[in-house]
């Protein structure tokens, strides 16, 4: 991730950059219940993305940084193998909002 500063004292930032993904396990949760399907061999288990980020950071003091970021995951490949047509072209995003603290130590 990159990450670039502006404003008048350089509060404001923009970040991105880009992240790979690795998909673990998929659960089917149907009206609060998992079911027996089984969409684990539908997907592609690795995936790219971009992340885009704006966000507002301060000092507290000599040591301690606080800042809050708005973050998104663009996913650029698709999550379908092939294997089944009613997953062509299944791709996600995610929003992120970002607390972080950072000190010296």
């Amino acid at each position: 991730m990159f990450k670039y500063h502006f404003g008048f004292s350089y509060d404001f930032f923009f970040s991105g950059g880009s992240s790979l993904d690795y998909l673990l396990n998929i659960k089917n949760i149907d009206d609060g219940s998992e079911s027996d399907l089984d969409f684990n061999n539908n997907f592609r288990k690795a995936s790219y993305n971009l992340v885009l980020g704006f966000g507002y950071g301060f000092k507290m003091n000599n040591n301690d940084y606080i800042s809050l970021e708005i973050r998104e995951n663009f996913r650029i490949t698709d999550m379908d193998n092939g294997s089944n047509p009613n997953f062509d072209d299944t791709k996600s995003n995610s929003l992120n909002l970002i607390f972080n603290y950072s000190f010296n130590i």
